[in-house]
């Protein structure tokens, strides 16, 4: 690798979708034992550069589209370092999907890499996920905690019914699970309105969310 893999910040060089030197620079961290979850903040804050230039205009959709492939390459990385620190096990298991309307999916796919990497067991719904789908995977699975991820604001009604269609069919005497949204659309109004417990619009305070409710 070239000696100069390290010039240059590794946020810097997420926000100015340099592929490459991220991958580089990544890979020789891990290989010097950096810890991997730093690594990840790190690419994260990258991102938030990345969204403040879209918003500025200086970036458009194709820039985007880089941005995200750059995050899946680090994720994919750092995820088997991340399973060695934290191998073990939970028995808790997470439902999540994309709210109906909505296929936006790479929030969802760090946090659901995230919790594996944490021990948890995911069922992964995928994008576009109706209420009643949602409903039949819970019945199915009767997981712990549900998570709905989305980026549209359009998907409220349906975030909302998900939420009240599964907690209408709590068996009696069953646990109702915790509900947890996510995406740009998440914030403390919006998680009143479908009725959640917990939102976030970063993955790692979703893990510990759900690490907090396996102690609970």
């Amino acid at each position: 690798m070239p000696n100069n893999i390290f010039s240059q910040p590794l946020p810097e060089l997420v926000t100015a979708l340099k592929e490459k030197e991220v991958h580089d620079q990544v890979l020789a961290r891990l290989e010097r034992g950096d810890d991997p979850m730093e690594i990840l903040n790190e690419c994260q804050r990258g991102m938030e550069g990345v969204g403040l230039l879209y918003e500025k205009k200086e970036y458009f959709i194709s820039g985007l589209i880089i941005a995200a492939e750059i995050l899946k390459d680090v994720v994919n990385l750092t995820a088997p370092h991340i399973r060695e620190i934290h191998s073990g096990k939970s028995a808790v298991t997470v439902l999540i999907g994309t709210a109906q309307g909505d296929i936006h999916d790479l929030g969802k796919d760090l946090f659901i890499t995230l919790l594996q990497c944490y021990g948890f067991h995911i069922i992964d719904l995928g994008v576009d996920v109706s209420p009643q789908t949602f409903l039949e995977s819970f019945i199915e699975h009767k997981p712990q905690i549900v998570g709905i991820s989305a980026l549209l604001t359009s998907v409220i009604d349906a975030m909302k019914e998900t939420i009240a269609l599964i907690r209408s069919e709590v068996p009696q005497g069953a646990s109702v699970p915790l509900f947890i949204i996510g995406g740009g659309i998440a914030d403390q109004i919006f998680a009143d309105m479908v009725g959640a417990d917990f939102w976030t619009q970063d993955a790692m305070a979703g893990v510990r969310f759900c690490q907090d409710a396996v102690k609970a």
